[in-house]
């Protein structure tokens, strides 16, 4: 899956006039586990906006590219072409369809308050318990995590928000500036278990266009 990450940028979407345009900066890949199951979580951000993300999606013998715009509330789709020239190996994403997307309980989420607590830090990390409430009223945490928060310039916990705590992905009350999430363990909504460790971070410049 690491070879997406190196070879994804090099090729993109359509050339129109009208077309939305997406810029991305930063690329990530964190090794995930929910339950039982462990898969890599693939994904493309800009990282000054975090109002749109790409994520790429494992398929029976396939993989599917799935932007996702919360300002204009759709969802594009792609498929992920493989373009072999020689020994060299490329990908481009060959645009399928827009929908709209669809949050369920979007406006009940909204209500929702989430707690920091440090529990330790150093220079270059921070151990941070965040805690999801229903609302202001509750009293019991309804998801819990505890993360590990490198320092950084540039604030890039929107990555991991976008990657990791569904259904919160816009929510960008949902922040703790300064720092990128290197690994967290905690359960979801639902009670599931899980643990994200973040394998891979890096620079990248391209752009989608999509028609």
């Amino acid at each position: 899956m690491h070879k997406f990450l190196c070879l994804l940028f090099i090729i993109f979407g359509t050339n129109h006039n009208s077309a939305q345009k997406y810029t991305f900066d930063i690329g990530a890949t964190y090794a995930a586990q929910y339950g039982e199951k462990n898969e890599n979580a693939i994904g493309y951000f800009n990282s000054k906006n975090d109002q749109y993300y790409l994520a790429l999606i494992e398929r029976p013998h396939s993989y599917m590219g799935y932007l996702y715009d919360f300002t204009n509330r759709q969802i594009h789709q792609f498929n992920l072409i493989e373009v072999t020239e020689g020994e060299t190996v490329d990908f481009k994403l060959q645009y399928v369809k827009t929908d709209r997307l669809r949050t369920n309980n979007q406006k009940e989420y909204q209500k929702y308050v989430f707690d920091f607590t440090t529990i330790s830090a150093t220079d270059s990390l921070k151990t941070v318990r965040l805690q999801a409430y229903k609302n202001a009223k509750h009293k019991v945490p309804v998801m819990t995590y505890e993360l590990k928060i490198k320092p950084n310039q540039t604030n890039l916990f929107h990555i991991f928000r976008e990657t990791a705590l569904h259904p919160f992905e816009s929510l960008n009350t949902l922040n703790y500036p300064g720092g990128v999430v290197t690994s967290a363990i905690g359960h979801t909504l639902t009670g599931t278990r899980t643990s994200f460790r973040l394998e891979k971070l890096q620079k990248v410049t391209f752009e989608i266009q999509v028609p």
